[in-house]
């Protein structure tokens, strides 16, 4: 029995309305200044609310950095999603999947730069970090699932665990994300895009 007051939803709504709100100022904030460059009160300001309001639904800047690059990315992983289900020859959707990703990278290289001086999320602890871990995690079990049935068309080597593959596949990809986005030459990651998959397809082609 659904012992929700009309009052008490309506409530709960304008709040998830006002909280999305406050992450889409800050999304645009991030994106035209620069997470460390940009300020609460610039984000409540767009927002239109108060800058105390902010601290009402976020603990802080990296709360809300957590939040909004959450929403930024999974528009990202709707699309790669596509990929992953889709029925053609795998190296070609994973060579569109991989391009995808690096042009997300370029695109959004100010939100990276702000995640990699956070470190490592400890994933038995993972905080603030929950809500990217959870998206890499679907990313993670959808590519898992399009190994396992490419080993079983007999398109790749089933040698290795499809699991370790996807893990291996997001070693690769990140560790070129890390090194552009550290030299600031992401604008570079379209040129890598064919010889990390002709690499990586090398080590599972049969």
């Amino acid at each position: 029995m659904n012992t929700d007051s009309p009052i008490s939803t309506r409530r709960d709504r304008k709040r998830e309305e006002k909280r999305q709100a406050i992450v889409a100022a800050a999304e645009e904030v991030f994106g035209a200044k620069g997470v460390a460059d940009a300020s609460m009160s610039e984000i409540a300001d767009l927002a239109d609310v108060a800058a105390g309001t902010l601290y009402l639904y976020f603990s802080g800047k990296e709360a809300l950095f957590f939040a909004a690059f959450a929403k930024r990315i999974s528009t990202l992983f709707e699309s790669t999603h596509a990929h992953w289900e889709a029925n053609g020859p795998l190296r070609d959707r994973l060579a569109e999947v991989v391009r995808l990703h690096l042009s997300f990278v370029r695109t959004n290289r100010g939100f990276y730069e702000f995640l990699m001086t956070l470190g490592h999320p400890d994933h038995t602890s993972p905080g603030e970090f929950s809500p990217l871990i959870e998206l890499c995690d679907s990313q993670l079990s959808l590519q898992t699932a399009a190994f396992a049935k490419a080993q079983a068309n007999g398109e790749i080597s089933d040698k290795l665990a499809p699991e370790f593959l996807s893990r291996a596949l997001r070693s690769l990809a990140f560790g070129m994300v890390t090194d552009a986005v550290n030299r600031r030459k992401t604008e570079d990651l379209e040129s890598v895009v064919e010889p990390l998959v002709e690499l990586f397809w090398n080590g599972i082609s049969k």
